[in-house]
């Protein structure tokens, strides 16, 4: 019975919400859905970490190509742009990152302003060598876009917000 109740549960949710439930890694943690588990989902995709600025951050990438980084908003991890990566891993490095303090990234005490977080990006794109980005940001992802742009200037980082 408890399962049958969490299933009309969460079906409410999704047709309410219009999302899918798990994008929020803690309540995915509630359904015992793991990372791992979900990637293995998005043929050609993988979890990765890096420690930058002083965090961990989680990221999910694949694909080949110019490097498109996303940044999903509050209280959203990669798993925001599920459906979006697969399409775009055809002819981009796709590359969705828990910002930190959500998903499976460090929860510091502090360094939350977007000019720290617009930071921990720059530092992960350096860390895969890249000089030039595509950032998509949604919600706080697209602050901490429009953060790591004004400040670092690159030759090209191109904002969708």
């Amino acid at each position: 019975m408890k399962q049958r109740i969490a299933t009309v549960a969460l079906s409410l949710f999704v047709g309410f919400a219009g999302t899918a439930l798990v994008a929020d890694a803690s309540l995915a943690a509630s359904f015992n859905v793991s990372d791992a588990t979900l990637v293995k989902s998005l043929p050609g995709l993988e979890n990765g970490n890096a420690v930058v600025n002083g965090v961990r951050l989680h990221f999910v990438a694949g694909g080949k190509g110019t490097p498109v980084v996303l940044l999903a908003g509050w209280p959203e991890t990669w798993w925001a742009f599920h459906k979006l990566m697969p399409r775009l891993a055809e002819h981009h490095r796709v590359i969705s990152v828990d910002l930190r303090g959500m998903g499976a990234s460090d929860k510091p005490a502090g360094g939350y302003d977007k000019k720290m977080m617009g930071q921990d990006i720059f530092e992960l794109v350096r860390n895969f060598g890249y000089d030039r980005v595509d950032l998509v940001g949604h919600d706080i992802g697209a602050q901490v876009a429009f953060s790591f742009a004004a400040i670092h200037r690159m030759q090209r980082a191109s904002l969708l917000c």
